[in-house]
């Protein structure tokens, strides 16, 4: 669900930048905290995702 989800992001260029620098910064977490990142990662996911699908359908319309 990475491709899809990469080339969608393509399109914000602010937002790519964005979710590449906490993804990093998760990187980090994932040794010390294990079960925070994905609690973390999920949450961060759905919440871009779902802007991501509103701002494209608004510009798509």
């Amino acid at each position: 669900d990475l491709a899809p989800h990469l080339n969608r992001h393509r399109l914000t260029n602010t937002d790519r930048h964005i979710y590449t620098h906490k993804h990093r910064l998760t990187n980090t977490f994932i040794h010390t905290h294990t079960h925070k990142h994905t609690h973390i990662y999920t949450h961060t996911h759905t919440h871009i995702q779902t802007h991501i699908c509103t701002h494209t359908d608004t510009h798509i319309y």
